[in-house]
């Protein structure tokens, strides 16, 4: 099918821990002891040297050890956390049947569409008031998008811990209406976690089904249905505990293969170093295939990046497609029903 499946990244080599002291050495030490013992001089000082002396070898060692340069990663502790902001309301579905259809793999990082001459234009951390912006440009060219959705995201772009969070569901933010705008426009709604957590954190897999769960009953709750495709915050999928956890919940993991890094780039003139990266990396020929991340919640996305991206990919022949299309994924296998 041509998914492209990236091998997690080798970890780098750990730094030798130091030799102990050599043979020839620790009989110059020996005879150093003897010679304070047959010369009278083994004061209780004189132990306290030759302890220190002695001692400064073994005590190197153990700190070559335990130094944390010397250590093996840490895996994530499972201590279970509460959660940063109340369930959504509704029954809860962490009893939902999640069975595995189709051809496209769960639980494993997907980077690239299947077909040549096809971009997915993806979008994280919404909804925000420049979404809108964002569909009116995707439907003007009559290109689709998909967007990964936090449902109780904070409302700086930033994602500020200490910015007042909303909830998609929540009529009176006008979210359910924008999300129903995405899904009956025929765009893609995926999941990016509840609050834009990092899967690998001290919760463990508790905190990590709490985050998925909660905002697959936000979704539900704001426009019917339940995503099979997620994205996770940070990039976090090399963790073989998180595809684990994703895969038993039913997930299509997507990253990407061009990040246009406008994160980065938040401003009138330096959004246009974003431009300039995605028309060096796409094929002039039509011919590439690429999954590209974007953020919705930042104004010179919405204005200057997506305009500039659309207009270039029309004049290079490529399609505007979701990715459940560019992975030749049928569109009733996106989605999940609330109902058993």
């Amino acid at each position: 099918m041509g998914v492209l499946i990236e091998r997690p990244a080798e970890q780098p080599a750990e730094r030798p821990v130091e030799r102990p002291a050599s043979s020839s050495q620790m009989h110059h030490q020996l005879l150093y002891v003897m010679y304070i013992i047959l010369y009278g001089t083994l004061s209780l000082a004189g132990i306290c040297a030759v302890a220190m002396f002695m001692g400064s070898n073994v005590a190197k060692d153990i700190r070559s050890l335990t130094d944390e340069r010397n250590m093996p990663p840490l895996l994530p502790r499972t201590t279970p956390t509460e959660p940063a902001v109340p369930m959504p309301t509704g029954a809860p579905l962490f009893d939902l049947p999640r069975s595995h259809v189709g051809d496209v793999p769960y639980g494993v990082p997907i980077f690239t569409c299947a077909n040549p001459g096809q971009i997915a234009l993806t979008f994280n951390e919404g909804p925000s008031e420049w979404t809108q912006t964002i569909l009116d440009a995707l439907d003007h060219y009559d290109f689709k998008g998909t967007f990964f959705i936090a449902g109780s995201a904070p409302t700086d772009p930033n994602n500020n811990s200490s910015a007042r969070h909303t909830n998609v569901d929540d009529p009176g933010t006008g979210w359910p209406a924008l999300l129903s705008r995405i899904h009956e426009s025929g765009h893609q709604i995926a999941s990016h976690t509840y609050t834009h957590a990092r899967l690998d954190g001290d919760g463990g897999a508790e905190a990590l089904v709490n985050e998925m769960v909660y905002n697959e009953m936000a979704l539900r709750n704001a426009f019917g249905l339940i995503p099979a495709y997620m994205r996770p915050p940070y990039g976090v999928w090399r963790d073989p505990n998180v595809r684990e956890q994703l895969e038993g919940l039913g997930y299509h993991v997507i990253m990407h293969n061009l990040d246009t890094h406008d994160y980065e780039h938040d401003g009138p003139e330096e959004i246009l170093k974003s431009v300039d990266m995605f028309n060096d990396i796409v094929r002039i020929d039509g011919n590439g295939s690429y999954i590209v991340q974007m953020q919705d919640s930042r104004q010179w996305t919405a204005m200057v990046l997506v305009p500039a991206i659309l207009e270039s990919m029309v004049q290079r022949g490529y399609q505007g497609v979701t990715v459940g299309e560019c992975l030749d994924d049928a569109f009733f296998y996106w989605y999940r029903q609330p109902e058993p």
